[in-house]
């Protein structure tokens, strides 16, 4: 049984790896997502801009992909910050404290990191420490909890389970790097609402996705700062939504 599980696990990774059909489309969605976020954030070429995004390390190919699809239209305001993984030898939780003052960066894009920093508490924490460290706002992308395929891990379906079967069956088939909360907690637009509910003086929000396959695949959490409505307002471009 074991087995044929694991032949199973390896034709679908064979889908997921750098070539594949899987990489493929998510390449293509990642580039949907980084066009969400330019016109969300509208005539911003001035704008200072935070890209957040996971280390690389040997169980993820995590980048930076704002920077890398950006073609040069804001890539000189851009900088990069990558998050170390949690890993089973750290004695307890690592600060998400980021070393930028208040209201450093006008934008912060966040791609694939929510879900990557614990359960729903560390959630917020790295949440209200982006909003800090943002004059006008965030944007933060996350897969869809309930799609069918998992996509960090390329499993499919597993992942319905619940937890503690789906994170056993992750140790089972030899996708133990993921089986912790501390690396992967997934989440969705009812847990971005939540957590944009949160943070101080309630800012406006909204959750926007996009589907793969008529399914929606992301969901990106969009917070807008006063600052940025009034300057938007000024520039009469309205408020994004």
């Amino acid at each position: 049984m074991e087995e044929k599980l694991k032949t199973g696990v390896n034709a679908q990774l064979r889908m997921h790896h750098a070539g594949g059909p899987v990489s493929r489309l998510l390449r293509s969605q990642r580039n949907k997502l980084v066009e969400a976020f330019f016109a969300f954030v509208g005539n911003a070429k001035q704008d200072r801009i935070l890209s957040i995004c996971m280390q690389r390390s040997p169980f993820s190919d995590s980048a930076d992909r704002l920077i890398g699809s950006a073609e040069g239209r804001q890539r000189n305001t851009i900088i990069s910050y990558a998050l170390p993984w949690q890993t089973a030898q750290d004695p307890g939780a690592r600060s998400l404290r980021l070393p930028y003052a208040d209201a450093q960066f006008d934008w912060i894009y966040c791609d694939e990191v929510l879900e990557h920093v614990g359960g729903f508490e560390r959630q917020y924490e790295l949440l209200s420490e982006l909003s800090r460290i943002a004059r006008k706002g965030l944007f933060i992308t996350c897969g869809n909890r309930w799609h069918p395929i998992q996509f960090d891990t390329g499993l499919p379906l597993l992942h319905w389970l619940p937890k503690p079967v789906w994170r056993g069956m992750l140790k089972l088939l030899g996708k133990g790097a993921w089986a912790s909360e501390g690396t992967l907690e997934p989440c969705g637009s009812a847990t971005l609402y939540r957590l944009a509910s949160l943070l101080p003086g309630t800012p406006r929000h909204d959750v926007g996705h996009k589907r793969i396959f008529g399914i929606k695949a992301h969901f990106f959490l969009m917070v807008e700062k006063s600052v940025a409505r009034a300057s938007k307002d000024a520039a009469g471009t309205g408020t994004a939504g």
